[in-house]
């Protein structure tokens, strides 16, 4: 007998690692026969089945921003009557205005704390507006869940701070599939050349001018024109031709050793990190920046820029270098350090492995079920 209705909404979600955390909770509730779940989402054919499982598909919710409003704090409040939920989980970042005895939101989008810069009205204006729209929505009900879900503690205590939640109102709840560093069985690797006599650079990437791939370009430029480097090259899983900001790398930087993948397949991803000799990963805007755990398993030296997700991501990871986020002369004396095997000092976390907001792993212990 049915006995728990939850709906889990996500209008929004089509790929990436939503996609795969709004499945993950699919796939976890609806192994209890007693819950009757409802999926709010813009396609069912994408998502997790199950015989307790049914969907209600809204197509056209990404067409228009007026429209995700109208869905958001009016029609989801009327499919809320009409249902009566015990759980409402919104996994689209905002807490819709619904009626429901629980109600649940999981936040994974970090723009509303993106510093811009000028070069991002060229290359970054939609996390430019992201940030705008969600500083202004993300207000909107967010003291009616019961739980508020984040990825890292450094998020979380930053909305306890911007819109005065109290953080035991807060929960972590961190990626699945996430490596174990301390995992006796994971790759060692301390070689600096590949098989080829190449240092191998690998930044499995997207093409938005947020990824901030110029940087590791102008260190790569200082090493091959200022200290005569040449066996030295760059992979990057973009096309050369894929939009503006590709089209402005490929013509800056012609001249450099970089090799456009494009788009690539997992497999291929793991052997180039199996290649690589060090892992530069400078991205502004991250939740999590799952590259750096997926390579972490190489114990290989990773060089990252200094923001606070790299923290709690790699935590006391111990071949972990930083640069500030234009610091280009660091990232080049890092680079250069390695290709001679100068030894280089890593730094190791002496404060931000400490949790401080209640971490969670399991949507049915989350949400109380």
């Amino acid at each position: 007998m049915l006995n728990k209705k939850i709906i889990l909404s996500g209008a929004n979600i089509t790929s990436g690692g939503p996609l795969t955390i709004f499945n993950d909770a699919l796939r976890e509730l609806s192994q209890n026969d007693g819950y009757e779940i409802i999926a709010v989402v813009g396609n069912k054919a994408i998502f997790y089945k199950s015989d307790n499982i049914s969907f209600i598909e809204l197509p056209n919710y990404k067409k228009f921003i007026p429209l995700k409003f109208y869905y958001e704090y009016f029609y989801f409040k009327s499919i809320s009557k009409k249902i009566v939920p015990d759980v409402w989980i919104s996994l689209n970042d905002f807490t819709p205005n619904v009626i429901a005895n629980s109600v649940f939101t999981y936040f994974h989008n970090a723009s509303i704390f993106f510093k811009i810069e000028w070069s991002d009205f060229l290359f970054s204006r939609r996390v430019i507006f992201q940030k705008i729209y969600y500083a202004i929505f993300l207000k909107f009900n967010i003291h009616k869940n019961k739980k508020f879900i984040v990825q890292q503690n450094w998020i979380g205590k930053a909305i306890s701070d911007r819109y005065n939640l109290p953080l035991n109102q807060i929960s972590v709840f961190k990626p699945s599939g996430i490596i174990d560093k301390n995992d006796e069985d994971l790759v060692v690797s301390n070689a600096n050349k590949n098989q080829n006599d190449k240092f191998v650079l690998f930044y499995p990437t997207r093409a938005y001018g947020y990824k901030n791939i110029e940087i590791i370009c102008d260190a790569l430029d200082v090493l091959w024109h200022d200290c005569s480097i040449k066996n030295i090259e760059l992979r990057l899983t973009i096309d050369e031709n894929e939009n503006g900001y590709t089209r402005f790398l490929k013509k800056k930087y012609h001249q450099l050793p970089i090799v456009w993948l494009g788009a690539i397949s997992r497999d291929e991803v793991e052997n180039n990190y199996k290649e690589v000799t060090v892992f530069v990963f400078p991205s502004r805007l991250e939740t999590w920046g799952l590259p750096l755990s997926e390579f972490a398993k190489y114990k290989k030296p990773i060089f990252a820029i200094d923001l606070g997700y790299v923290y709690e991501t790699l935590q006391d990871y111990p071949y972990l270098a930083f640069f500030k986020p234009n610091d280009v002369n660091r990232l080049a004396e890092l680079l250069k350090d390695s290709i001679e095997n100068t030894d280089i000092q890593y730094f190791r976390f002496l404060e931000y492995g400490d949790s401080y907001i209640e971490s969670v792993n399991s949507w049915t212990k989350l949400t109380g079920l």
